[in-house]
Parts: C-alpha cells; sequence; structure tokens
C-alpha cells in the first residue's frame, strides 16, 4: 500500500466528518517509556471501521510530525525501520494495534492512532520515549592491564556510553579499588588520577556502571602493572656486623623488583667482587676464614629497567692481639724463707705491672722504650696458693693473654 493510498483514505474519512460525522479528540498525550532493544505495543480502539497509525519521521526533527505507519493491517513499506512495525490484535473484531520492536532511538517519538466507529473518528496520541541502558564501558587498560611506574602521575579512566546523545537514563558510574569505593558520578566519565607506589603492583580497580535498565551491572577490571626499581634486603637485619677472624661469613643480597632484576652484585670498599646476571634475584657474600683486611664496607647492588639501588653494611673484624714478651728477675728484697731468689716472669713488653691481689707492689716496671699503653701486665696471688700468675690484659679490659705460672715469692718494700 503506498503513501498515496492512505492519503486518499484520510481524504474521504475528512470529507465524510464534514457531511454529519464527529472527530473525537483526546485531552492529554498519553506518555510510554520503553526499553531500549525492548517491544512496545501501542494499544488503540477496537470495532472499528477503519483504523490508521502516524508516526515519528526520520527525516524531520519536528516533534509532532505525522507519517502515516499503517492503515488498518497495512503497514507503510517505505519506511526505514519497516521490519519493527506490525499490526497486532484481533482484526474479526476491528482491533489493530500497533507493536513495535526491536526499540532504537529512531522509534522515540509522537504516535497518533486514528480509529473510525460508525459515524464517529477517534484520535489518541501516544508519546513514546525510549529508556536506553548505558550498552559499552570501558577503561583506558589495555586488555585489562595499565602500566605504569612508581613514583610517576598516572590516569584510571572509567567511560560510559548509550546508544542516544540525550538519554534520560539515570546511570551510577562507581570506580573501586579493591572493595573501597574511589570516585563515584553520574556522568558518562570518571578520571582518578594518583601517584603509585611499588606496593600498587598487581592492585585491581574495578569500574560499574548500575541503571534501573540494566539486568546486570556493567563492570570492567582494571590490573596495574607497575614498574620499579629493586627493593633490597639482607637476610641479617644488622647495619653493622661483628665477626672472628678466621671464622667463615655469609651474607646474602635479596632483590625485589618489577621487571626483573637484571644484574645483582657486591662491592668490597668500592670494587666489584660477586656478580649475578640474568633474571638472578639474590646474591651470596661468602667469605672463608675472614682476616682481619676484610674488615671494611661491603655494597650490594642491583638494577633493571627502571633504575638502580644499592645498600651498604659495614662488617668489622675481632682479632687478638699479640702480646710480645720479655724475661725479667727479680733480685732485690727477697725475703729469707728459702724459696728461690730468682724467680722469673713473664710480662708484656709495654707499661708493664705487676701487683699482688692484696694490693702489695710485687715488680713494676716500663718496657725497655718506657712507653706508656694499654696493655698491661699482672701477677696474681690467689689465697693460699703457692703459685701466682701473670695475666696480660688488653684494650677496654679484654684479657687477650695468659700465661706463665710462678711460685709465690714474698718481698719487701
Amino acid at each position: 500500500m503506498d503513501k498515496s493510498y492512505l492519503r486518499l483514505v484520510w481524504i474521504i474519512i475528512a470529507m465524510w466528518t464534514s457531511k454529519g460525522g464527529s472527530t473525537n479528540y483526546p485531552k492529554h498525550i498519553t506518555h510510554l517509556y520503553a526499553k531500549y532493544g525492548n517491544s512496545v505495543i501501542l494499544k488503540c480502539l477496537n470495532n472499528t471501521n477503519f483504523t490508521s497509525w502516524d508516526g515519528p519521521s526520520s527525516k524531520s526533527s519536528y516533534g509532532y510530525n505525522e507519517t502515516p505507519y499503517a492503515a488498518n493491517d497495512q503497514i507503510e513499506q517505505q519506511l526505514p525501520n519497516a521490519k519493527n512495525l506490525m499490526v497486532v490484535g484481533d482484526k474479526s473484531v476491528g482491533e489493530y494495534n500497533l507493536q513495535i520492536i526491536n526499540l532504537t532511538q529512531r522509534e522515540e517519538g509522537y504516535y497518533k492512532c486514528n480509529a473510525k466507529r460508525g459515524n464517529t473518528v477517534s484520535e489518541l496520541r501516544f508519546w513514546l520515549k525510549i529508556k536506553v541502558p548505558p550498552i559499552w564501558l570501558s577503561t583506558n587498560a589495555e586488555n585489562g592491564t595499565l602500566v605504569g611506574t612508581a613514583g610517576d602521575n598516572m590516569n584510571l579512566t572509567c567511560r560510559v556510553r548509550t546508544e542516544l546523545f540525550e538519554n534520560e537514563t539515570k546511570i551510577n558510574l562507581t570506580m573501586y579499588h579493591d572493595e573501597y569505593i574511589v570516585e563515584e558520578s553520574e556522568n558518562e566519565v570518571i578520571i582518578h588520577s594518583f601517584v603509585p607506589e611499588s606496593t600498587y603492583n598487581r592492585n585491581i580497580f574495578k569500574c560499574v556502571v548500575e541503571s534501573l535498565q540494566l539486568d546486570v551491572p556493567l563492570r570492567e577490571i582494571m590490573v596495574l602493572d607497575i614498574k620499579y626499581r629493586p627493593s633490597l634486603r639482607f637476610d641479617r637485619h644488622e647495619q653493622n656486623l661483628t665477626v672472628y677472624e678466621g671464622t667463615d661469613f655469609r651474607l646474602t643480597c635479596f632483590a625485589e623488583s618489577n621487571p626483573v632484576t637484571t644484574e645483582i652484585f657486591w662491592k668490597a670498599n668500592g670494587k666489584q667482587i660477586k656478580q649475578e646476571v640474568e633474571h638472578h634475584t639474590s646474591v651470596l657474600l661468602n667469605i672463608v676464614n675472614i682476616k682481619r683486611h676484610h674488615e671494611g664496607n661491603y655494597t650490594c647492588v642491583a638494577k633493571n629497567e627502571v633504575g638502580n639501588v644499592y645498600q651498604s653494611i659495614y662488617i668489622r673484624v675481632l682479632y687478638e692481639k699479640p702480646v710480645e714478651t720479655q724475661m725479667y728477675q727479680l733480685r732485690d728484697y727477697i725475703a729469707d724463707y728459702g724459696a728461690n731468689p730468682q724467680s722469673h716472669i713473664a710480662v708484656g713488653k709495654q707499661d708493664n705491672r705487676m701487683e699482688s691481689s692484696d694490693g702489695r707492689v710485687f715488680q713494676s716496671r716500663v718496657d725497655s722504650q718506657g712507653n706508656n699503653a694499654l696493655n698491661y701486665a699482672e701477677i696474681c696471688f690467689p689465697p693460699g696458693s703457692s703459685e701466682a700468675r701473670c695475666v696480660v690484659h688488653g684494650k677496654e679490659n679484654i684479657t687477650i693473654y695468659s700465661d706463665v705460672v710462678l711460685p709465690i715469692v714474698e718481698t719487701t718494700i
């Protein structure tokens, strides 16, 4: 059925109403809301002799533009959306309702039903609004992963879109970090700016869109891939380590980074001594039979494509300080008790002092150079003992040498 036939029908109806027929005009327009992609039925009158439908035109922006859609059960096939239109109802009783399927923005607008009952023509008007749910949610992540660098500013973007440029459907757009809300908006875009730390690596952000027109919310996940320099730690917590000369020493340096560590090595007093390359995450410092010349600063250095980092530790080596001895002979003030008048003692060579435990001076000498030093020797007289022991002391009153057992010789000063 072409448009010329429809126009002819309406001319005849107009002529008939002018000759005594009547027309009923509605007092209001019925507003209908339908969901994008769904179907809707606009109901006209039944028991009609003739029914026609007008609808919006895709070629006009005028809201009340009346374009013929159907006459009785015949759809105007020249319409661009003719395949979405059909006439339904009990046609045996003159019921011709307009059904629209797969609703899009083209079907939104003004519709009018013209129904003839006997000598009366009735007019029913409808305003159809399409509620369009969000149909597309996106982020600025690539394949769900967003790459950044620790310490540099980065943006996370959530964006929602609908089919209609002017959409009355209310939406709620929310960005989450884990389960905590970062930002909320009723607009179509959220941009969250922040400076990530290394601890943000592998963290999850989520964009969620909720709407009454959605059966389930739309969701998109963003996983952060944060690049950062190596972070170092030792398998010992001290900043300064003390070891004894002659022992074996081991210290491991561990590196954690993203991307992986490409090089890690030890430096001793500024000189490289141990290196691991090709994605090693640790390096071992192993010193067998450590000596006093090993004392000093040891630095672990690690590198990756983001940068390098280092961490130092000081190793102190303790060792026994050798004591030179010199033989002294007791000559004077020997009591005549039958004791050996020429007992020999071994004493330190520096600032030598020999005292009895009860405070009586037994013998005291200075070394041959006359030096006053920290090391000294003393003769101990345990009560009731027949022997005395020469003990050599060093720095901080630590005994570093003990030797020579002497028979007790009484002296008088």
